[in-house]
């Protein structure tokens, strides 16, 4: 591991302009330089919540991480080119550089990262252990790929393909399984719902592309398009709310828009979030607790990175950093405690990484009872890695209860089924057995119609 310079700011936004929403606060950001690289950029944040990031530096993937003074980033040797005979599809190359995707082993804490090399299109995916870094490779000829880590530390990666088009991997074992899905269109942000199936955030082909979206069912891939007005669809970002429902925010470049569309029972609405923000505008979406999306975006005409959130149903925007090339490949992560952490490129200083002096939610409540159904207490709250849960649920009737603990991008963790429960106030205890630090989601569903959600906070 070699040290990166770390460089740190204080950027005070003090002025009401800079603000896109009337009643807010002046903000403070920390902004460090991690160290040297280019463009696309990946965070996620660890087992403790602690940033990580993935990025591309020196024509290879580099992966960088705080020590609790500095920076530190180990720049991954590249396995030799090309690899072994009978993998993959050879295709042109083009101009050098890396296209990584970052997660994290659940039980390890090792990380886990996917990525293009641009020079030939090889997809590989990487691993930590111990005993260092070791790779697989997966096609050639392959766009940028994104990485998602199940609860059971499988991997799966959505990437598209010249020749089959978009491509979902899973690893089992020490085997890839590749399955083209069927859409015509360039996959940029997957999820995988509390089933554990997969979500994809598509852009069709030109002449103009479209927002896309699929889903994998019990009857195979299905997709539709959620925008189709322009050039739209490009940048895409996908994120899960606690109730399962699909968010997505791209770029519409032409009304150089920055949009944001919400499914909820099968019917997308689609809205503007900030216009105009340039012909470019790389942006990341994540949901909140409460199902309220937050988004990280470049606005390229001013040369800001911002950060974006929606209450009331309307939209406000406040500047993180300002400067040439600023914001490019951006990657928004909330921790527990509802703090913002975006890391991405910024074209006079390399990969930039900057956090939020004050959160963007608080308090982690039990929702209130609707309709005689509903969870009550849930202790201790904010919990310790490993330590077991008391709640309290408000019973209509006596039925089974089915419990799921998911991650905040949606992803199930941790279930249980419980029978008999009976009618009224009753308490249960579940050690879900989380290692995890993060904010999580606690939801208790007691029928088909009928569920509750409260949010969970663990602490490292």
């Amino acid at each position: 591991m070699s040290a990166a310079r770390t460089r740190r700011l204080l950027l005070i936004v003090a002025a009401p302009a800079l603000l896109a929403g009337p009643g807010r606060a002046a903000e403070v950001w920390t902004v460090e330089t991690v160290g040297s690289g280019v463009i696309d950029v990946s965070l996620a944040l660890d087992a403790s919540g602690a940033a990580r990031i993935a990025f591309s530096s020196r024509g290879q993937p580099a992966y960088a991480e705080h020590d609790g003074s500095a920076w530190t980033t180990d720049y991954l040797v590249p396995p030799p080119t090309p690899p072994p005979a009978g993998l993959g599809i050879a295709g042109t190359e083009i101009v050098f550089y890396v296209w990584p995707s970052l997660g994290f082993d659940p039980a390890s804490n090792e990380p886990r990262i996917a990525y293009t090399r641009a020079e030939n299109g090889q997809l590989w995916f990487t691993e930590h252990s111990p005993s260092g870094w070791s790779y697989q490779f997966l096609s050639y000829s392959a766009g940028p790929p994104s990485l998602v880590i199940d609860a059971a530390g499988i991997p799966h990666i959505a990437y598209s393909h010249y020749a089959t088009g978009t491509v979902y991997a899973v690893r089992n074992g020490n085997t890839w399984s590749q399955e083209p899905i069927g859409v015509a269109g360039y996959p940029s942000s997957l999820c995988l719902d509390g089933s554990g199936n997969p979500r994809l955030a598509l852009s069709s082909s030109s002449p103009n592309s479209d927002m896309l979206y699929a889903e994998r069912g019990a009857g195979g891939w299905s997709s539709v398009a959620v925008d189709t007005a322009g050039n739209t669809g490009l940048y895409a970002s996908l994120a899960l709310d606690p109730w399962g429902e699909s968010h997505l925010s791209y770029h519409d470049r032409t009304t150089h828009a920055l949009r944001y569309a919400a499914r909820s029972g099968g019917t997308w609405t689609v809205e503007t979030v900030v216009s105009p923000v340039g012909d470019g505008c790389d942006n990341s979406l994540v949901m909140g607790p409460d199902g309220e999306p937050y988004i990280a975006f470049r606005e390229s005409d001013s040369g800001e990175l911002r950060f974006a959130r929606r209450s009331g149903g309307g939209w406000s925007s406040e500047l993180v950093v300002a400067g040439s090339g600023v914001g490019l490949g951006c990657s928004l992560a909330l921790d527990s405690q509802g703090r913002p952490h975006i890391a991405y490129y910024d074209g006079s200083t390399g990969i930039g990484y900057a956090t939020r002096s004050s959160v963007v939610f608080t308090g982690v409540g039990p929702a209130p009872a609707v309709h005689g159904w509903g969870i009550e207490r849930l202790a201790p709250n904010p919990a310790r890695p490993g330590e077991a849960l008391e709640l309290s649920l408000r019973m209509a009737e006596a039925r089974s209860v089915e419990l799921e603990l998911l991650d905040a991008t949606g992803r199930r963790v941790a279930s249980r089924s419980v029978s008999g429960v009976g009618a009224g106030l009753q308490t249960l205890r579940w050690d879900p057995a989380v290692r995890r630090a993060g904010l999580y989601f606690l939801r208790a569903r007691f029928g088909a119609n009928e569920s509750a959600v409260t949010r969970l906070a663990i602490l490292r």
